[in-house]
């Protein structure tokens, strides 16, 4: 992950690997009666990552042998679906026969500050299209990573570092799907739609409508402690509200209903 803080860093590398312990937590509406108290299956296949993690003595771990696999809700058909070359992202799209997937890397003309990659499924040249690069966005910003798609697929929003202010951020920026190619590209300006100083954000996802967005707040305390908390913005009114602490990966069911997590403890 490019330009990434240490902390930030070090709890991407802990929380991408397999996604156990995923808690859902009810948002909007009570679970729905049956399967032994815990609500019912959700329906449909689970996307999720796996990675193993390991480095040498003393240095920060790094994800081996990374891949995206797909399973029936009950854990049954695990079928890998993707293997990125780089850094990737679990978000991703499917436009006509093909998932699009969100990736972080490095850019010629500012390599320091990373740019934001769709990534088509098959692998195929020209599979592989530039969408943002940190030199897109004002100042001496930096691409952090953990990048999104909204739930209609008509935009993309990644987190980024103003390292002179010490500001994270989360930008936005409209996406339109090429009538012919097929091929995801830029339909506006980026904006930036949280402004959090003094902290990192890592994980964020955004409500169906897009008028709410979670995300995760990672603060040092004074005392040497890492805190991280799931937070909910309100784009319409620009209101704040903590939903949990000690969490990280926020993902927002498409219906609204709910939002899954994994603990951070």
């Amino acid at each position: 992950m490019l330009g990434c803080t240490s902390k930030t860093r070090s709890l991407l590398l802990g929380s991408i690997a397999v996604l156990a312990g995923l808690t859902i937590a009810p948002w909007g509406q009570a679970a729905k009666p049956g399967g032994g108290g815990g609500g019912s299956v959700p329906p449909g296949r689970i996307f999720y990552s796996w990675g193993s993690e390991f480095g040498a003595s003393g240095s920060p771990p790094y994800l081996e042998d990374r891949g995206f696999w797909s399973m029936n809700a009950d854990g049954s058909d695990k079928v890998e679906v993707y293997r990125p070359q780089g850094m990737a992202d679990l978000s991703h799209r499917v436009h006509g026969d093909h998932r699009w997937y969100l990736t972080l890397d490095v850019y010629a003309t500012h390599p320091t500050r990373g740019a934001l990659y769709a990534v088509r499924d098959d692998g195929d040249p020209g599979s592989v299209v530039l969408l943002l690069e940190g030199d897109d966005l004002p100042g001496t910003r930096s691409l952090e990573g953990f990048a999104r798609w909204g739930k209609d697929d008509t935009f993309v929003s990644v987190t980024a570092l103003d390292e002179v202010n010490d500001v994270a951020e989360i930008w936005a920026v409209e996406i339109a799907f090429d009538a012919t190619t097929g091929s995801p590209g830029l339909a506006s300006v980026p904006e930036a739609v949280v402004y959090e100083p003094l902290a990192d954000i890592a994980g964020h996802d955004w409500s169906p409508l897009a008028d709410e967005l979670v995300y995760t707040i990672v603060v040092n305390t004074v005392d040497g402690n890492t805190e991280m908390s799931l937070v909910i913005k309100d784009l319409i009114t620009g209101d704040t509200r903590l939903l949990v602490s000690d969490a990280i990966d926020p993902f927002w069911s498409p219906d609204g209903a709910k939002i899954a997590f994994q603990g951070a403890g």
